[in-house]
């Protein structure tokens, strides 16, 4: 009788792992780090002219810190997020600008391809920029990712000589808690 029991409990175990479904973001609370303290699963790129060796990227205490792009742009992407056809996300994070190092930009956004009628068209929702303030401030947007929806791109994108920190950061189902 107790195999009976072992085997069921194993059995419901295995259903339930089928059926939870993967975060469409990974290290999205920056936790995890490299040995430069900068998070992983997160590609940075730049578009500066040359190597501006003040620029920085790191994360502690679950809060991501990105300095010093004063001459382009500073970038964190996510390729190939988990993102289902047919069903509609919220994006949600805070932000704000420290120290006395000038101007902070910020935009995140989400990039994808649209397949129509055999015609690639890029799409980003949620592109424009922000200037940052000295406090938090809490940001959403929500984007619905079509059934024609490919490669799906997670965007962090950073410019100006200041320094942005960002925490809270989440991609959910909408109406999931």
């Amino acid at each position: 009788m107790s195999v009976k029991i072992q085997f069921t409990a194993l059995f419901l175990s295995g259903i339930a792992v089928i059926t939870t479904a993967a975060a469409p973001l990974e290290n999205c609370d920056f936790f995890q780090r490299n040995d430069r303290n900068e998070p992983s699963a997160w590609q940075i790129r730049h578009t500066l002219k040359d190597d501006d060796a003040h620029r920085t990227v790191s994360a502690e205490n679950e809060v991501l810190r990105i300095s010093g792009a004063p001459r382009g742009e500073l970038l964190l992407i996510q390729p190939d997020i988990r993102l289902e056809p047919e069903r509609s996300y919220r994006v949600e994070f805070e932000a704000r600008a420290i120290g006395e190092g000038g101007a902070a930009n910020l935009r995140i956004y989400i990039q994808y391809q649209r397949l129509d009628d055999g015609k690639i068209t890029p799409v980003t929702v949620n592109g424009q920029w922000r200037t940052l303030s000295g406090s938090w401030e809490k940001n959403s947007f929500e984007v619905d990712f079509p059934a024609n929806g490919r490669s799906p791109w997670f965007v962090i994108n950073v410019s100006g000589s200041g320094t942005v920190e960002i925490r809270n950061l989440s991609v959910k189902i909408k109406n999931q808690k």
